[in-house]
């Protein structure tokens, strides 16, 4: 089960959303945590999560902590139900695909291997609709492995291309998502 509950509507200041995992797996992997939002007012949402995966043997686990905070940047001053500039009503969706968050955080946790791991976004994450689908299209993530060469992953300069450079050490590598 996936339980969500709501101090109030999703979309008032102070409204907290706290979503936990009861007995729940996916592909055979039990998957536990807890994800904590809470609505700052000012289109300002902070993210809290606490979660751990475990392979299907037993043998491997995932676990990481996070805090984010992710802002409502643009298109809050529209809905499903906005009119078109002519008057006429309602453009299939315009007024949820306009809708562009900027996102900031940190992350840590331990790999399956018992490695530790430290994850920064350096450059706020830009999250926005190209086409139907929500994309990163900026911002710069860093991750850290315990023992092992910084990562840096970067989304780009607002291009809907689902590309992202990843840079480990003086190595590049472009890749498509």
């Amino acid at each position: 089960k996936i339980i969500s509950v709501f101090t109030g509507k999703h979309n008032e200041a102070g409204t907290v959303v706290t979503t936990t995992l009861d007995n729940y797996y996916v592909n055979d992997y039990h998957v536990e945590g807890t994800k904590t939002v809470t609505n700052n007012g000012s289109n300002t949402f902070s993210i809290e999560v606490d979660g751990m995966v475990t392979s299907p043997d037993g043998n491997d686990e995932v676990s990481w902590v996070s805090t984010r905070t992710r802002t409502w940047i643009e298109g809050q001053n529209t809905n499903f139900w906005t009119l078109n500039p002519d008057g006429t009503c309602c453009a299939a969706l315009d007024g949820i695909l306009d809708d562009v968050y900027s996102i900031t955080g940190t992350a840590s946790g331990n790999n399956r291997n018992g490695r530790n791991f430290e994850v920064e976004i350096t450059v706020p994450l830009r999250v926005e609709f190209c086409g139907w689908v929500p994309e990163i299209t900026e911002g710069i993530v860093e991750i850290q492995p315990e023992d092992l060469k910084l990562r840096k992953v970067d989304f780009g300069d607002r291009e809907c291309d689902r590309t992202y450079v990843v840079t480990i050490g003086k190595k590049a590598y472009t890749k498509t998502y």
